[in-house]
């Protein structure tokens, strides 16, 4: 009975978590976000930088960085890349770490190349961290220090540190003055600081099959958040490890960490994330920072910027609350369901399912049909003779000659007809056939994908039209649903165009929603 009752609380804790992992992965309510302005010869964006003492913000990407006040407009003041990292010196200086190296950067025209350490790996920086006066650089050749407060810093290369690729580094001020350096190098995780010259820290209460730490943050209580694939590690500020395993939506990879005095903001592949604490719940923030890639976030309170693979979000409304909105008003007709329009593409681009099924039918009927072999024959034969001879006639020889021709054509004309049995039981190109399945079937996917982020940001700007936003421009929501619609119209062959028109020459009306199987 004992057992029975165990097995009944796995059920039911079981069956908690599943309603968790659902409301992580539908939640969408949350702060409310603002799309700042493309940054001057920027692309790709995928580190940023704030610095509140002057509200400025730092982009860096494939082919520079850029800075400039929050609100805009941001100059490029490197050409270099790509940048992976981005960090404010207390007076201001920005450092780019970039696969070229560092640089030093006090304004336009202003770009110093900070020299590290001799070779190609030490030139190569990954990422950077400043605290406590002391500034840290994660390189191919292992972790480098300076001070901060210098004019011109000295990089030294840290000894009790293992000479090998670091890709992350952390700078933990102590109670008493002191400095911890954590690292990631080579995959592991590593830590020198006044009690140790340099140890290898194990996670074991990470859990199996982690590949290593993803990022290292300091947290607001001054403990250290360690970010792996598939849990969240804190080291209290006393001592003592304990292991929190996020909710994620199903398929989302953590990318960075950024801890809010009051909330934790973790960027993933599949939208940003937010939550109290490092316990949970964790909920997707507002459209669209919550819907989409997230490669960088920066800042903390009302100045926190995201990068996303559509540009630059700023929070505007943290609580996610509607207040000072207006009411919205109802729309006319809404645009065709995503279900027609996803259809008509599929039809379009010839990717419908039922055209594998039709292969797939096909090539197992093809054993029935013989293979058929048409055969002609012709011949022609020609023979001549010539026969002498000689009599002697009436006293006389004389000679005699015959002589003969002959001609015959011939034609023949064959049909062959053969099958091969075998294949009507397994007919090999069915294995054609279902690799290309495949093929179309991960197409298709990808159609479907880039179909229902056009159609549902089209959705929200219409909502946002509907109920615009105090700083919202009606023209600029206006133009992107413009742009939006025109990206349907190239997946559909002109067919949304079509609908739209119609739509607006029948007045309004709702059409009706078409079931979904």
């Amino acid at each position: 009975m004992r057992l029975l009752q165990i097995d009944r609380l796995a059920r039911l804790a079981l069956l908690s978590l599943l309603a968790a992992s659902t409301a992580a992965g539908t939640d969408v309510a949350g702060a409310r976000w603002l799309q700042l302005g493309a940054p001057a010869g920027i692309d790709r964006a995928q580190a940023l930088a704030f610095d509140g003492a002057t509200a400025r913000l730092a982009v860096g990407g494939e082919r520079g960085v850029a800075w400039g006040p929050i609100d805009g407009p941001l100059e490029r003041v490197l050409a270099r890349g790509p940048v992976r990292d981005l960090v404010f010196e207390p007076d201001g200086t920005l450092l780019a770490a970039t696969d070229a190296g560092l640089y030093r950067i006090a304004g336009p025209g202003r770009v110093f190349s900070e020299r590290i350490g001799t070779g190609e790996a030490a030139r190569a920086v990954a990422d950077l961290d400043s605290a406590a006066g002391w500034l840290a650089a994660a390189t191919g050749a292992g972790v480098y220090l300076a001070e901060a407060s210098v004019p011109e810093p000295v990089w030294r290369r840290m000894p009790e540190l293992p000479f090998g690729e670091a890709r992350r580094v952390l700078l933990m001020p102590g109670s008493g003055g002191d400095l911890t350096v954590w690292a990631v190098i080579d995959g592991a995780l590593w830590r020198a600081g006044p009690d140790a010259l340099g140890v290898r820290q194990a996670l074991p209460l990470a859990g199996e099959g982690e590949e290593g730490p993803l990022d290292l943050v300091r947290g607001s209580r001054g403990e250290l958040l360690v970010l792996l694939a598939r849990s969240l590690a804190i080291l209290a500020p006393g001592g003592g490890w304990r292991v929190e395993h996020p909710v994620l939506p199903p398929g989302a990879v953590p990318l960075r960490l950024v801890a809010d005095p009051d909330r934790l903001w973790l960027a993933t592949d599949a939208g940003l994330l937010t939550a109290p604490d490092a316990a949970g719940p964790w909920r997707r923030s507002g459209p669209p920072a919550g819907s989409i890639a997230v490669t960088a976030v920066a800042g903390t309170g009302d100045h926190l910027v995201v990068a996303t693979a559509r540009g630059l979000l700023r929070i505007v409304d943290r609580s996610g609350k509607d207040a000072g909105r207006r009411s919205p008003a109802p729309a006319p007709w809404t645009d065709p369901p995503v279900r027609q329009v996803q259809r008509q593409a599929l039809h379009y681009l010839a990717l419908a399912p039922s055209r594998m099924r039709e292969l797939w039918d096909a090539a197992g009927r093809s054993a029935l049909y013989p293979a058929v072999s048409l055969r002609g024959d012709w011949g022609r034969d020609r023979d001549h003779g010539i026969d002498d001879d000689e009599a002697f006639l009436s006293g006389a020889k004389r000679y005699l000659r015959d002589r003969d021709r002959s001609e015959g054509e011939d034609y023949g004309v064959s049909l062959e007809l053969s099958w091969d049995l075998g294949e009507a039981v397994f007919n090999p190109e069915r294995i054609d056939v279902s690799r290309e399945a495949r093929l179309v079937a991960q197409l298709r996917d990808d159609v479907l994908d880039e179909i229902d982020q056009l159609y549902f940001e089209r959705q929200r700007v219409l909502a946002s039209l509907a109920a615009p936003e105090p700083e919202a421009s009606e023209t600029a929501l206006r133009l992107r649903a413009a742009e939006l619609a025109s990206g349907l119209d190239a997946w559909t062959g002109g067919w949304f165009s079509e609908q739209l028109a119609h739509r607006d020459s029948a007045g309004p009306s709702l059409p009706e929603q078409e079931p979904l199987p």
